[in-house]
């Protein structure tokens, strides 16, 4: 019996060992409309909207699970992993239907600026959360 407790203690210190340290949770760095300035986006759209995950030498965004990444409140309709900012690190580029986002507390004007807020968890369940500023150009219709 002494023998087992031994193999097993052995097997479950050598899987701690394997299992990679996850990351902080916390804010991030992001970029609504990458590249873009100001980042204009107009609520009534029937395009999409990029947000970048940057990473940074705190943050690397490959470790995002995209399936629970939320930016006001709509799923990603698809993401890729990319330099957009020729930095040399893979940033993640997620896009989301413009018309799925809630822009209803932000749009009721336009050619005023908000926080776009993003919301997700890493592979390994930490949460995190990111805003960038941006510019509404038309009022939300209807």
């Amino acid at each position: 019996m002494k023998k087992l407790i031994g193999i097993a203690l052995l097997v479950l210190s050598t899987l701690l060992l394997a299992v990679p340290v996850m990351a902080p949770t916390g804010e991030i760095a992001i970029d609504v409309k990458p590249l873009s300035c100001p980042n204009a986006i107009n609520p009534n759209s029937m395009g999409n909207t990029p947000v970048a995950i940057k990473t940074t030498d705190s943050f690397d965004a490959s470790t995002v699970d995209p399936v629970t990444v939320g930016f006001l409140g709509a799923s990603p309709l698809r993401w890729a992993m990319e330099d957009y900012d020729s930095d040399g690190d893979l940033d993640m580029v997620l896009y989301f239907v413009t018309q799925e986002c809630d822009w209803s507390a932000y749009a009721t004007r336009g050619n005023h600026f908000m926080a776009g807020c993003l919301v997700g968890e890493t592979w390994g369940g930490a949460i995190f959360w990111g805003s960038s500023s941006v510019k509404i150009t038309k009022a939300l219709n209807g």
